[in-house]
């Protein structure tokens, strides 16, 4: 796997664990039940078994990260990260690069015997702290539109970037529009 491709996929699933839970719906958790959270990993191409008990721990795994997500200091999230990534040992390995041979990069290996919550609790963190090293805290966002609670990376050529989604931003608009007439 390319490097971009490998990280990318790590921040991905950080960020869409982070937004299984959204407050714009009629039922907000999105992860229920064990089936679920399956789904959700299945589409991720992560394998594991899930039961109640992962289940909880997963949810409690979304909201540390979203407390990381959100850190209004780097210290706030570097407090929270590090003991998440220090839950499995890992294995660096170097890969070739797939678009220079004389390049490699590392990658970081995670046992895959291991329990599934270790593993989805490294990769995770690995994928928010992937972020913040590429993007900086100042572009990891939470949605301005109240009450969704998604994240997304801000990647606005002049960091403008408020809203999750065009949904948001047009629910925004129309409320504040409103407000306006009301006065």
């Amino acid at each position: 796997m390319h490097l971009e491709d490998y990280n990318r996929r790590l921040v991905k699933l950080a960020e869409d664990l982070i937004n299984t839970y959204d407050t714009f719906w009629d039922e907000p958790e999105h992860l229920r039940q064990p089936a679920d959270l399956q789904n959700f990993l299945r589409e991720h191409d992560i394998s594991g078994d899930v039961d109640e008990t992962v289940l909880i721990a997963v949810r409690e795994l979304r909201e540390q990260l979203r407390a990381a997500w959100t850190g209004e200091t780097m210290a706030d999230v570097v407090d929270i990260l590090n003991p998440l990534m220090a839950v499995v040992g890992v294995t660096i390995q170097l890969a070739v690069s797939t678009t220079d041979a004389d390049r490699c990069h590392q990658i970081y290996s995670v046992d895959p015997l291991l329990p599934l919550i270790s593993r989805l609790t490294f990769e995770t963190a690995m994928g928010l702290n992937i972020a913040v090293q590429t993007y900086g805290l100042d572009r990891m966002r939470a949605c301005a539109a109240q009450p969704c609670r998604d994240v997304f990376i801000d990647t606005s050529r002049n960091s403008s970037r408020r809203f999750c989604s065009d949904r948001c931003a047009n629910r925004y608009n129309v409320q504040a529009f409103r407000s306006r007439q009301q006065s």
